[in-house]
């Protein structure tokens, strides 16, 4: 993690010196660019000498780009060699300003190389006893589980025990949800008496072998069981009432319809 952390630290400076570099050299070409153009204003060459200046200075602004855009890659080769294609085309056009800016921030990169060079060499040695460390690391965790191994041996006895505990609680848990089967069966048909009943049961026996969650789902569910038994009673006794409240206004209909052809 250490050297994770030491290798992010030194990427990110790396970029930042990259990014400071490439601010001041964007800073100056820029500057450069801007006299540039006011020097060519002042200069009165044949046209076509013009139009072939004005191509090479484009590649060679291209290439500059391309420098700066490997700078912030940190690819400090291929950025040289940008920079020695720019340098090359303004020295073709005669533009000798610019070579020593150019120059300059090539010697610069190269520095830059040779430091990085340098810290990548002192990194590889660092790696190399790394992993020396991690050898004799790995031989003391291979001791220390061959230690472990012999303890583990010697628990075997006890495992067999836990073992057949576990074989106990497997068979009961299947008997549990044997029965929690047959209750979502008498659910199914509105049977909340019994299945209360059986959930119940079930939840006994996740208890004796402690499965604490299940427990917990089961009595959830008899809560909402009973609500559903609840709302079911209240619905048939409302039911039951409304059938009263009928066959005493049919009595009362029909005791009155007597009463009526009587008086006739």
């Amino acid at each position: 993690i250490e050297k994770d952390l030491d290798d992010q630290k030194k990427s990110e400076q790396r970029r930042k010196l990259d990014l400071e570099f490439q601010q001041e050299t964007s800073i100056q070409l820029a500057k450069e660019r801007e006299r540039i153009k006011q020097r060519e204003s002042a200069l009165h060459v044949r046209r076509d000498e013009i139009e072939y200046s004005e191509k090479r200075k484009e590649a060679a602004f291209k290439a500059l780009d391309a420098a700066e855009d490997y700078i912030k890659r940190s690819d400090l080769d291929k950025a040289i060699i940008a920079y020695q294609t720019a340098g090359n085309i303004f020295a073709s056009i005669q533009w000798n300003d610019e070579l020593h800016l150019i120059e300059t921030s090539i010697r610069e990169l190269e520095n830059r190389k040779r430091d990085q060079s340098i810290a990548d060499q002192k990194e590889m040695q660092k790696s190399i006893e790394k992993y020396k460390t991690e050898q004799q690391f790995q031989e003391q965790m291979s001791r220390q589980h061959q230690q472990e191994r012999e303890r583990l041996r010697k628990r075997e006895i006890v495992l067999r025990d836990q073992k057949a505990e576990l074989e106990f609680r497997e068979k009961r848990k299947e008997e549990a949800f044997k029965i929690l089967d047959e209750a979502q069966k008498l659910l199914e048909k509105g049977d909340y008496e019994k299945t209360i009943e059986l959930y119940q049961e079930a939840t006994n026996i996740f208890a004796n072998i402690q499965w604490y969650d299940e427990m917990e789902r089961i009595g959830n569910a008899i809560i909402e069981i009973e609500n559903k038994k609840r709302n079911a009673e209240i619905k048939k006794q409302r039911e039951i009432e409304n059938l009263i409240i009928k066959e005493r206004e049919d009595r009362e209909f029909q005791e009155k319809l007597i009463s009526e052809m009587k008086i006739k």
